[in-house]
């Protein structure tokens, strides 16, 4: 049985290979193997550590290397957003009385999305732009699965529609005019903060 070596990131990888041919005691040491045991080295690049590994696992055991390609990780990347959606939805569930309905689960799978955008700034600001495009990726992912999202024209005509409804005439009544607005638009995903400033601009006119 082969087990699973993925704990190295890519750039951990790469200083690695780049210590190999000097320092391969070092490098694979730094990994805590045995002999005997049998490693399966994934995102192996050439293979350099990969060759080390194998020689400290020694005849007992082994080293195999697999190179990650673009469209396998981005499959892992898919299929890791998606296990982490099923989470949340799992564990909203262990909050509510009897099933999840439509309208909290897409709550669940929006807030996803929101953490997701907001970590993807804060990566920006901070010069991590890798990490920060790995977040916005993830939120498409997640996009995919949700209702397609309400337009501009849709939510404009919600908010008139439920201002007309309610009869609001001023900012105090923002609150029953975003519920009837959410309403209209119930099986559409809503851009709460667009939807927010609408209202707002409609009953300050």
């Amino acid at each position: 049985m082969y087990h699973h070596r993925d704990a190295l990131d890519p750039e951990e990888h790469r200083r690695f290979a780049a210590m190999n041919d000097m320092l391969n005691p070092t490098s694979v040491g730094m990994l805590g193997l045995r002999g005997g045991e049998r490693i399966l080295d994934v995102g192996c690049g050439l293979g350099q550590l990969t060759r080390a590994m194998a020689r400290s696992a020694g005849r007992s055991g082994g080293a195999m290397g697999i190179a990650h390609s673009e469209p396998w990780l981005r499959e892992a990347e898919r299929l890791g957003a998606l296990r982490m959606a099923k989470t949340a939805l799992k564990l909203r569930e262990t909050e509510v009385t009897g099933s999840l309905g439509d309208e909290d689960a897409l709550r669940v799978l929006n807030t996803l999305i929101k953490q997701r955008r907001d970590s993807a700034e804060q990566f920006r600001a901070a010069g991590r732009e890798d990490l920060a495009q790995k977040e916005e990726r993830e939120a498409t992912i997640i996009q995919q699965y949700l209702p397609s999202a309400a337009s501009a024209d849709d939510m404009a005509r919600a908010v008139q529609e439920a201002v007309v409804e309610t009869g609001a005439t001023s900012p105090k009544d923002m609150g029953v005019v975003m519920k009837a607005a959410r309403a209209r638009l119930q099986g559409m995903t809503i851009d709460g903060k667009t939807l927010s400033d609408l209202v707002k601009s409609r009953l300050a006119s």
